[in-house]
């Protein structure tokens, strides 16, 4: 007992100073994992906006088949709801967007032959 009692006696009572070095170094570790998770989850958002219109402007994107994805998603997606919903309405505005492609770049094109149209009208010839 009395080793116990001496060991007890001989550590050094903890100051507000060792206090605030210990806080300091746990909000450190703390405030790095955060930055870590955030450039993780800005990586992340990045590399799902580029596939996302990747996919977007395949042609083929606008003609798959809503029952298809449905059975894949489901057997990958087992039992969790919120995130097959979450999942399909993801999937649901990426083909709405294929679909809208071609008459976006239509429009465009319009847009650029009309503009064409008018510079070649004004022009006069050397």
């Amino acid at each position: 007992m009395s080793d116990q009692s001496q060991a007890d006696t001989s550590r050094k009572p903890v100051t507000e100073e060792d206090q605030a070095q210990v806080m300091q170094a746990i909000a450190g570790a703390v405030g790095s994992s955060l930055t870590e998770l955030g450039r993780r989850a800005e990586s992340s958002n990045t590399a799902l906006m580029a596939f996302t219109i990747m996919f977007a402007a395949m042609p083929e994107t606008a003609m798959l088949q809503p029952e298809r994805l449905a059975a894949v998603m489901g057997a990958i997606l087992k039992g969790d709801d919120k995130t097959k919903k979450d999942v399909a309405n993801y999937i649901t505005a990426i083909i709405n967007m294929a679909q809208e492609v071609p008459r976006a770049l239509a429009k465009a094109e319009a847009a650029y032959m009309a503009d064409q149209a008018k510079a070649g009208a004004g022009a006069k010839p050397n």
